[in-house]
């Protein structure tokens, strides 16, 4: 992976982690090569984790794919309903492809509002609903 500052490290380090085939017993890229999979999340939690990232958290870990848009994906590539026999997981972003390393720079973490965003949000809201009451009395009034 070459360094570059417009790519975060979060997805660098899962990029290296995937591309490395040190780590195939716990992680590689599915057979297409448009996802990512965990082959078994307990020990990819105890044994990699912790030495990449400053926990060994799956649920954090999965939280943080999440900010960028990562899905977990529940079908296997047949397309048929999964069932996970050792906790696998199998993740996917339409930026996050094998052989694509030039794509990481397109993949963005989500943007959570702000309180001040969610204060103006939810003020919007009460006065769109103060707004609608009005007219609906004026019009029940109307009616009568």
């Amino acid at each position: 992976m070459k360094a570059s500052s417009s790519v975060p490290k979060f997805l660098t380090k899962i990029w290296a982690l995937v591309e490395d085939h040190r780590n195939a017993e716990y992680i590689c890229w599915s057979q297409d090569g448009n996802s990512f999979i965990v082959l078994d999340e307990e020990r990819f939690a105890k044994e990699i984790l912790p030495r990449h990232f400053k926990h060994n958290n799956m649920a954090s870990f999965v939280r943080q794919l999440n900010w960028y848009g990562f899905h977990k994906v529940m079908q296997d590539e047949t397309g048929a309903a999964r069932h996970d026999k050792y906790c696998s997981g199998r993740y996917q972003h339409h930026f996050f492809k094998r052989g694509h390393e030039e794509l990481l720079t397109k993949i963005k973490r989500k943007v959570t509002a702000s309180t001040g965003d969610k204060r103006v949000f939810r003020k919007a809201k009460v006065c769109l609903l103060v707004c609608s009451l009005q007219i609906s009395g004026i019009v029940f009034g109307m009616c009568r």
